[in-house]
C-alpha cells in the first residue's frame, strides 16, 4: 500500500518548497520537491533530504495531487 505525505517549507528568497513523499511498506520510494517560484520539481532519494522532510509535520495527499506534482518532473 502506498502512502503520500506533503509538507511545505519556506526557504530563502521567498521560495516555497513542497515535498511529496511516496512510501510503500515502510520503504521510501521518492521525494518530490516543487519550487513554486520557478515552477520546477526535483526528485530526491537522498536520506538527508528525507530526514529534513520527516522532521516537519506532514499531511496526507491524494493520489491525484501526487500525480499533479509528479507530472512536473
Amino acid at each position: 500500500m502506498k502512502e503520500y505525505f506533503k509538507h511545505t517549507q519556506k526557504i530563502p528568497y521567498g521560495y516555497e518548497m513542497v515535498s511529496v513523499l511516496e512510501i510503500e511498506n515502510s520503504f521510501v520510494l521518492r521525494i518530490v520537491c516543487h519550487n513554486t517560484w520557478s515552477g520546477k520539481s526535483i526528485l530526491y532519494s537522498n536520506p538527508v533530504e528525507l530526514r529534513i522532510a520527516m522532521s516537519s509535520s506532514m499531511i496526507p495527499v491524494s493520489q491525484a495531487e501526487f500525480e499533479r506534482y509528479e507530472s512536473n518532473i
